[in-house]
């Protein structure tokens, strides 16, 4: 989807780009046949050419006009056909009108050869302002055959030839001048290949803006705008690194969610979830933490990852304080239905994990790893036996800035673990 916005966006961009050329390209045409008439000697070849130039201008400023990306391909088709019509029909018609009333290779002879490639720089960079490669090429495959057209008319006259004798050039009407014909051949063939190389450089950029836009909103799912902002300046999240260091880890889970979810079709658990999943998110990354995960009806979040705050484990410790608030005015919302009132439980600890890239080359996702982080999802679980919502380790206590009221629980029993921790029930 990123993708294909960002390539929406520079086609739009592009074609109203090439319509104003274009347009621009008309006005210069219709000033100076206007201006200077005699340049038509066919009164008919006058006429279309003003027509042709008038409704170009009109039609081009309505294209800009109406353009949006549901009817860009449709508008863009009918740019490349009316500007193929106009250049091999109503122009060709009028050149061979012109030609007729004034014999155009009686008069300039073999150097009318020099004029057939004027327009090659200006139609290379018109076809390249449409920012679509396939809308380029087409541009340029429609220039070429319009000069390939006149370039067989000019060099089938029987009675030109080529020279490069100077002499000869400035003598004879009928030569044409070998080494100007080869020079324009070689700008030509260089303007073209340029354009083309540009234009599909410009379609790579276009992929791997897209990408790096995936990336950042991908880092956004995980971490707040601040963190983000120092990954992508410090690329902080090399892939293959891993460090030691202090964290706070922060766990919630639903209370009786399974319960609860029995009751509920499919898509409701899915609605529930995902309202209270944003909610903790909202929280912890207006707390500059990091969302690691969500396991089932859990959010594991860190605070000093990837990169430290400076105050990681008072800013997890007033997150789960904004969670609780949030959690009270949701339950305290009269349009909530009661079925959909919920609580849920906050754990936390402070200690040495393992932060980084975990997966495989398919897969891989940035998480922290240690013993920290079972102890603090054992903590939140410890709730429902210590019968309260909201228990942190002293290892985490010690670390605040701004101590919360609490009540110690001393050598709790962690399950799964031999040592006894202490433990703060902490109340609001």
């Amino acid at each position: 989807m990123i993708v294909s916005d960002l390539k929406y966006k520079r086609y739009i961009t592009g074609l109203k780009a090439g319509c104003s050329l274009f347009i621009l390209s008309a006005l210069f045409s219709l000033s100076y046949y206007l201006i200077f008439p005699e340049l038509n000697p066919n009164e008919t070849a006058f006429k279309i050419h003003i027509s042709r130039l008038l409704f170009s201008i009109a039609f081009y400023s309505t294209i800009i006009i109406f353009l949006t990306r549901k009817n860009y391909l449709i508008l863009l088709i009918i740019t490349i056909l009316w500007h193929s019509f106009d250049r091999f029909y109503l122009g060709a018609q009028a050149f061979e009108l012109n030609h007729q009333a004034w014999n155009l290779y009686a008069i300039f002879g073999g150097k009318f050869l020099d004029y057939v490639f004027t327009f090659v720089g200006v139609n290379c960079v018109i076809a390249l302002c449409f920012a679509n490669v396939y809308a380029t090429l087409t541009l340029l495959a429609i220039s070429l055959l319009n000069l390939a057209q006149l370039l067989y008319k000019t060099l089938t006259v029987p009675v030109f030839y080529f020279s490069s004798d100077p002499q000869t050039i400035v003598s004879d009407v009928l030569v044409m001048n070998k080494v100007v014909f080869l020079g324009n051949i070689q700008v030509s063939v260089i303007l073209i290949l340029g354009t083309i190389w540009i234009a599909w450089r410009l379609e790579k950029v276009t992929d791997d803006a897209a990408k790096q836009e995936r990336s950042s909103v991908t880092l956004g799912r995980y971490f707040s705008p601040d963190i983000r902002h120092e990954i992508e300046n410090e690329s902080s999240l090399d892939t293959k690194s891993s460090k030691e260091k202090k964290v706070a880890i922060l766990f919630t889970d639903i209370v009786g969610f399974t319960k609860l979810s029995e009751n509920m079709e499919p898509n409701q658990v899915l609605e529930l979830l995902s309202k209270y999943q944003t909610k903790m998110v909202d929280a912890i990354f207006a707390n500059g933490g990091t969302v690691d995960k969500f396991i089932g009806d859990s959010v594991m979040a860190t605070f000093g990852t990837p990169v430290s705050r400076g105050n990681d484990a008072q800013n997890a410790l007033n997150c789960a304080k904004q969670m609780q608030i949030v959690m009270d005015n949701w339950n305290s919302d009269m349009s909530v239905p009661s079925n959909l009132k919920i609580k849920h439980r906050i754990g936390i600890h402070y200690g040495n994990c393992f932060a980084g890239n975990a997966g495989s080359d398919q897969r891989i996702e940035y998480t922290v790893i240690g013993d920290a982080v079972n102890l603090a999802s054992r903590i939140c679980e410890a709730c429902k036996e210590v019968g309260c919502n909201f228990l942190i380790s002293d290892e985490f206590m010690r670390h605040l800035s701004e101590k919360p009221k609490s009540e110690v629980i001393k050598n709790f029993s962690i399950r799964g673990r031999k040592e006894k921790v202490d433990l703060h029930k902490v109340i609001f």
